[in-house]
């Protein structure tokens, strides 16, 4: 196995809590941290090869951890790291940690992808992503059913720093007792794209008080319009793909795999296609069109300082939905 570790990834509590591993044991195994290094990314690449060929003080091994090399460091740089990785000797464990997708193209990312070992932390979703929060609510000695943990997962979304703040949170209000649905109806605030989600039902039931209640509640949490916006526009996006690859026979588990969304957030979706027609969807995502068109075109001023023009357009935009 090789002792040159590349850990990158979209899920960054994933990394940072497989690195925090790797390093308790370390320090466990060979009892402190003194041959423990960590650098930043504008390290200089002869200084932290010079770190890693040091012989490790009263002990077997050493661990340096880098920090955004990648990403911080010009072409010349990771050209000059490529030459001298093969002169990291076999005592030293090298990690380059990088919290953003690396550039593949770049030739230590190559160097790296043949010689060393990658440990890629990818978003969970689906199935991947219940395992997880039944995992975690275990480990904390409660319990949740499938049911229950698809439904927070849908609810958080894959952020899981925030995840497994609401678990904690669950675990210590339920004291070992299984966590519910209402219970997290409970104890756990929606993101704003569950705040979206309901209020494309309150269009689609043309309850359109409801549905202002809504918008004004994303407003006042501090959720920007332009992305509340960005938001509908997405929502409306993903009801007319789920539509249409329904009306050619698919089952939900098959939209969500060719649209790449949770399944649990897919067949809560399914259930809103029901509530709008063709024509209709063809006429609300116009109106969509048109409203993104009078931002660009000036139409109507967005200033962070003076919403309310925008706010406007989309109250307007409700009300039209909700016109029987």
């Amino acid at each position: 196995m090789s002792n040159i570790v590349l850990l990158f990834g979209e899920d960054q509590f994933g990394i940072h809590e497989k690195l925090d591993f790797w390093k308790a044991k370390f320090i466990e195994k060979y009892e402190g941290d003194i041959n423990l290094d960590e650098f930043e990314g504008n390290t200089p690449p002869n200084q932290i090869i010079e770190a890693a060929e040091s012989v490790p003080f009263l002990g077997e091994k050493r661990l340096i951890v880098v920090k955004d090399f990648l990403k911080t460091q010009d072409a010349d740089s990771q050209k000059k790291m490529v030459d001298l990785l093969n002169k990291v000797p076999e005592f030293t464990t090298l990690v380059f940690l990088e919290l953003t997708p690396p550039d593949r193209r770049k030739s230590l990312f190559k160097k790296l992808q043949k010689q060393a070992r990658l440990e890629e932390c990818k978003s969970l979703i689906g199935n991947d992503l219940t395992e997880w929060i039944i995992s975690r609510v275990k480990a904390l000695n409660s319990e949740i059913e499938w049911g229950p943990a698809t439904y927070l997962g849908s609810l958080i979304g894959n952020d899981s720093w925030r995840l497994k703040n609401e678990i904690e949170k669950l675990a210590t209000h339920t004291q070992g007792k299984a966590i519910t649905r209402e219970t997290i109806d409970k104890m756990v605030s929606g993101s704003a794209n569950t705040t979206v989600f309901k209020l494309t039902d309150s269009l689609g039931q043309r309850r359109a008080e409801e549905a202002i209640n809504l918008f004004h509640t994303l407003v006042e949490k501090g959720e920007a319009i332009p992305m509340i916006f960005s938001m509908l526009v997405r929502q409306f996006r993903m009801i007319i793909q789920i539509k249409e690859l329904q009306s050619q026979g698919m089952a939900h588990a098959q939209i969500a795999s060719k649209i790449k969304q949770h399944p649990y957030a897919v067949t809560s979706m399914a259930s809103q296609t029901a509530n709008f027609s063709e024509k209709e969807l063809e006429i609300i995502y116009h109106k969509l069109l048109q409203i993104d068109r009078g931002l660009k075109t000036g139409e109507f001023r967005y200033q962070v300082s003076d919403q309310r023009e925008f706010m406007l357009q989309i109250e307007k935009f409700i009300l039209e939905c909700c016109a029987k």
